[in-house]
């Protein structure tokens, strides 16, 4: 079989291999200039592939922080504190404490550099693969005098209240005897509270829960809930509910139709009306509770805007879900995915050197291994063929995260 040379590009696209697509043809004339051979020219793309990469996670992980301004160890003062262990805070910086499950303590007056450090030392975590969030004492103070005004700031406990007063990404809220979630949710599931939701929810599935949702709503499933699925003032677009509600648009009535709702399986059927039933939420407004300043109150503020065009389960949303010709998103936390990839499992077992991480799947499947921290920003771990017996197996050694998930993704 003679392979196409055009089609190149198109598969290396497919693959999500951008350093490759870019510069495989000049790397290629380098090394034929150079004398070099086919290995240190595979060598220098996959390293440049994996530079790259590894980049761009830091750069997740440094803005998903929230620093005010980036500060390095080695920007740091050591002569103007007058008294400082130079070498124990030189080692905090191997990041022991956070293995350890410890604390750093960094005491002293105004100016002295403690911000400094502690910015440092965080965006250090970052670049070694840790999740990270800066918060200032302000900040804190001005998040839990917002979530005491609006009545949210109570005693958890045992089936104690929901998440409250967050911003969530891709997760399950379920079992709470509080309430749901209240905040800004993407891509999630909320379920089996005895309480309703409020605040932003985009893309989210709600569904049998005591109590609905109020706030603002965008290409939810809100169904199934007692004692009403939305409360008065609330606004819904391009949502599936009932009663079919007077403030929003694009919004449909009927039963959303889920696998195996008894199961807890609310991903769509292939006759779902919620199928392209929603609207493109790349690069909508993500707003959060904030205290204004100039307004001297709290309020939702646009913070940023949505740019991961995926569901909860990291299938992309531009899929023509209905058959009609047009690409177009679908409403609920579950994109219907018409193309049926097979059904991976991954099994983690603990070893002394990290994780033996065992895969199963379809035999003769590309597939990749991919891992994260916060269900939010995921990083290849493993990527390739399953082979003839669809099974592989791999092992991580980053044993320093307190919570690590991993998942299988096919194309």
């Amino acid at each position: 079989m003679k392979l196409n040379a055009s089609l190149l590009p198109q598969h290396l696209d497919h693959l999500k291999l951008p350093f490759i697509q870019e510069h495989y043809a000049a790397l290629a004339q380098q090394c034929a200039q150079q004398h070099e051979n086919h290995v240190e020219y595979l060598r220098r793309l996959i390293e440049g592939e994996y530079t790259q990469r590894r980049q761009r996670v830091i750069e997740r992980r440094v803005k998903a922080a929230r620093f005010p301004v980036l500060k390095t160890l080695e920007q740091f003062r050591w002569d103007w504190p007058k008294k400082i262990n130079r070498l124990q805070v030189q080692n905090l910086f191997r990041l022991e404490f956070v293995a350890q499950k410890a604390n750093v303590v960094l005491l002293g007056t105004v100016g002295l550099g403690k911000t400094h450090l502690a910015t440092a030392l965080g965006y250090a975590a970052c670049q070694e693969g840790y999740a990270v969030l800066f918060a200032d004492a302000i900040s804190v103070i001005n998040d839990l005098s917002a979530a005491h005004k609006r009545g949210l700031l109570r005693w958890g406990g045992r089936g104690g209240g929901g998440a409250k007063d967050c911003t969530l990404y891709n997760c399950t809220v379920t079992g709470n005897s509080g309430g749901g979630a209240d905040g800004t949710l993407h891509n999630c599931l909320v379920t089996g509270n005895e309480g309703g939701s409020g605040g932003n929810l985009y893309g989210c599935t709600v569904v049998g829960n005591n109590g609905g949702v109020s706030g603002t709503v965008f290409n939810s499933i809100v169904y199934y809930n007692t004692g009403g699925n939305y409360g008065e003032g609330t606004t819904l677009n391009f949502s599936c509910t009932t009663p079919l509600p007077t403030n929003g648009v694009g919004n449909i009535t009927g039963p959303p139709l889920f696998m195996d709702m008894a199961a807890g399986d609310f991903r769509l059927r292939e006759d779902s009306p919620c199928i392209d039933a929603g609207t493109n939420l790349l690069s909508f407004p993500i707003k959060e509770w904030r205290y204004v300043e100039d307004v001297g109150d709290y309020d939702w503020v646009t913070v940023g805007h949505i740019t991961d065009p995926t569901d909860m389960l990291g299938n992309t949303r531009f899929i023509d879900g209905n058959f009609d010709g047009k690409v177009a998103w679908d409403i609920g936390a579950y994109e219907f995915n018409s193309f049926k990839p097979p059904r991976f499992t991954v099994q983690p077992q603990p070893t002394p050197d990290g994780w033996r991480l065992n895969i199963a799947g379809a035999p003769n499947k590309w597939a990749r291994l991919q891992r994260s921290s916060d269900l939010k920003t995921w990083e290849d771990l493993w990527f390739g063929w399953m082979g003839a017996e669809g099974v592989r197996q791999c092992n991580d050694g980053d044993m320093g995260q307190k919570v690590m998930f991993y998942r299988a993704v096919v194309p």
